[in-house]
């Protein structure tokens, strides 16, 4: 079983902790305590061990999902592509003018 660790997935309000072990979700909705009511709902409770296609579907969650790093350059090279068309396609757009 993996180590027992807490994960803040959302810093805004709601905060959402996840449990990396059994993969138990903690949310909390009060705007000033909210990390410290989330980490005494972690520090409460107790893991289930995950069956095997439960542990497999965890693990092909974590290794597909995307950082925000990751999702931010992707976004880059999508609009330096659209723009490097529309710089190329512009010249055509006005030969028929």
């Amino acid at each position: 079983m993996p180590k027992r660790n807490l994960r803040i997935v959302k810093q805004d309000v709601p905060i959402i902790g996840i449990c990396e072990a059994c993969n138990a979700q903690f949310k909390s909705f009060n705007v000033d305590e909210a990390e410290r009511v989330v980490t005494a709902q972690f520090d409460s409770h107790e893991c289930k061990s995950l069956g095997a296609s439960q542990a497999a579907v965890r693990i092909v969650r974590e290794a597909t999902s995307m950082t925000h790093k990751r999702k931010l350059w992707l976004w880059i090279a999508f609009w330096t592509a659209l723009a490097i068309v529309t710089v190329l396609m512009w010249p055509w757009d006005w030969a028929g003018w």
